[in-house]
């Protein structure tokens, strides 16, 4: 099919905590936005290009369009997918069987497509803060990861990451070995004061159950909880880390993204915040640059 063929673009974001989806015409005029549940690859497997197609769906819906149009629609639209752990073999063998309706897509790591958004295409560094936590630059003819191991193997300064040594620190507050705080009372109230609870409702969790209590550490910090002030500097000194590394390859322009990402920016060491500049567009855009590029002739 040729370029000029496709009636839509579609850019898709998707992650640990959300899916995000954005539809332009074959003008690059915005047609359609729309969000859906978690889009995890590496955790979710069918599940999560299930998310994805009923996202595009649910996005394709505020487009007008005859009852029967859309899979004809479908069949002429060019898709391109950012997601999380779309570089691990399990994911590209399952992006291989999956039979989408749509006419072609292209898939890259969604640190991949929030790069090429944050500096519009050109050369450039990131750090996403979110759900997990990677480093992703585009330098030259070729891209550099850092970290993206995902939880709980690694992800040190993501939002799983903080939310899981919160409950780590208030079980050693239970155990009396730590000061207890406003925060571990609240996290220990949440699973109803017993402590012995927690490592059954550990087992079965996923990043995004743990991801929950980092916005209560955020909060808690901004009221001057002391485990919190603890906290966050260990997020900042681990986020620190990925932003010395891309600066240490010569990544001179870093964006920090993600939910959590403007927040530990405030608190990383002097000499590193002179590198982080914002965002020129986001992910969705580089989502859209990736796979509207591609299609040219």
């Amino acid at each position: 099919m040729q370029p000029d063929s496709f009636l839509y673009y579609v850019g898709v974001d998707g992650g640990g905590t959300h899916c995000r989806v954005r539809i332009v015409d074959a003008n690059g005029r915005c047609c359609a936005e729309a969000q859906g549940g978690s889009a995890n690859l590496y955790q979710q497997g069918y599940n999560a290009l299930r998310t994805i197609e009923d996202t595009i769906a649910q996005a394709f819906t505020q487009i007008s369009l005859a009852p029967d149009a859309l899979p004809v629609t479908l069949a002429r639209t060019s898709v391109g997918l950012g997601l999380a752990g779309a570089e691990l073999p399990e994911s590209q063998a399952l992006i291989a069987q999956w039979q989408h309706p749509y006419s072609r897509i292209q898939v890259n790591n969604d640190a991949h497509i929030a790069c090429l958004g944050a500096h519009s295409g050109e050369e450039g560094g990131l750090v996403i803060v979110g759900t997990g936590i990677v480093a992703w630059a585009i330098q030259h003819d070729r891209t550099i990861m850092l970290d993206g191991w995902g939880f709980p193997l690694a992800d040190q300064g993501s939002g799983a990451w903080l939310g899981m040594r919160a409950i780590q620190e208030s079980l050693r507050a239970s155990d009396g070995v730590r000061p207890r705080s406003p925060l571990t009372d609240r996290i220990l109230a949440h699973f109803g004061q017993t402590p012995r609870a927690i490592p059954g409702w550990a087992r079965d969790a996923h990043s995004s159950d743990f991801g929950q209590f980092a916005r209560w550490v955020v909060q808690a910090f901004e009221n001057g909880d002391a485990l919190a002030q603890q906290l966050v500097q260990e997020q900042a000194y681990a986020v620190g880390l990925l932003v010395q590394r891309l600066a240490n390859l010569n990544v001179s322009r870093i964006a920090l993204l993600g939910g959590l990402g403007p927040f530990v920016g405030t608190e990383l060491v002097s000499h590193l915040r002179p590198l982080i500049v914002p965002a020129q567009q986001d992910p969705l855009a580089g989502a859209l640059l990736m796979i509207r590029q591609e299609a040219k002739p």
